[in-house]
């Protein structure tokens, strides 16, 4: 693949007659951008693809993308579960026979 000749593809599209919205694209749908200060915040110098009308339709519109006009920006959080735990090996045991050191949820409990 050469170089240069070929910009990376934006997640960024408009249609060819309604050049006023812009959509992102995300998990193969098209999310309209809901103001210009949002706008300017996810665009930050990327390039806006222009579709024909015909093919920006066949993209299923999603929900309108939460606004960052009020200078609130989103995060998630992930719950995850704790499974690893570490048993010393033989020649770590402390001094009482049979002892271990775990990390993570007691399997008795």
């Amino acid at each position: 693949m050469s170089s240069g000749s070929n910009p990376a593809l934006s997640l960024f599209v408009r249609g060819t007659t309604d050049t006023v919205h812009a959509f992102m694209l995300q998990s193969g749908l098209r999310r309209p951008i809901p103001d210009d200060v949002t706008w300017k915040i996810l665009l930050a110098g990327q390039h806006v693809r222009t579709l024909s009308d015909a093919d920006l339709g066949a993209i299923p519109l999603g929900a309108t993308l939460p606004s960052r006009k009020d200078g609130t920006l989103m995060t998630q959080k992930f719950a995850v579960a704790s499974t690893w735990r570490h048993v010393l090996s033989h020649d770590q045991r402390p001094a009482t026979e049979g002892a271990r050191c775990r990390n993570g949820p007691d399997p008795a409990a």
